[in-house]
């Protein structure tokens, strides 16, 4: 082998052994704005199986509002509007089975310091189980997202 050809050959076999050796796209975690607004997301259901009403506090901006849309006894369409501090007070004295809602192929937008995440969830506690869509608000002040406000549907399966 001449000297040219063998240069080749080691140049393309340290070429081979450095992309080998680079981790593969998507097997390391990479925290960007996203990330971090969908933890904040799932950080409220993690906190409502687990009725932490001071830890699902600290996620939401004071004043933040909660505004359901549910069908009334009627039939019709009704919404309710509770203070998030009134809400989260309800989780630590709930009684019965552990809530547990999923999230379901979320959408997020994020412009400078504000975020808003659409996404469908279901949700279940024992027998009971409903579905619906949640809108998230979320403010970002001093490097940390707030949300600001919950907007969602509740819809009971039979």
């Amino acid at each position: 082998m001449n000297k040219p050809t063998a240069i080749r050959y080691a140049i393309a076999a340290a070429v081979a052994m450095a992309l080998v050796s680079l981790p593969l796209a998507g097997s390391q975690r990479v925290d960007t704005e996203e990330t971090r607004v969908l933890r904040v997301v799932q950080e409220v259901f993690d906190y409502l199986a687990e009725r932490d009403s001071e830890a699902m506090k600290t996620l939401f901006w004071p004043g933040a509002v909660l505004v359901s849309d549910r069908p009334g006894p009627d039939g019709d369409r009704r919404q309710g509007f509770t203070p998030v501090e009134e809400w989260a007070e309800s989780l630590a004295g709930a009684a019965g089975d552990r809530v547990i809602e999923r999230v379901v192929d979320p959408e997020v937008r994020i412009d400078d310091n504000i975020a808003a995440v659409w996404t469908d969830y279901t949700l279940e506690a024992g027998d009971y189980a409903a579905d619906g869509v949640d809108a998230f608000h979320l403010v970002k002040q001093d490097g940390v997202w707030k949300i600001i406000s919950l907007i969602y549907t509740h819809n009971p399966k039979d």
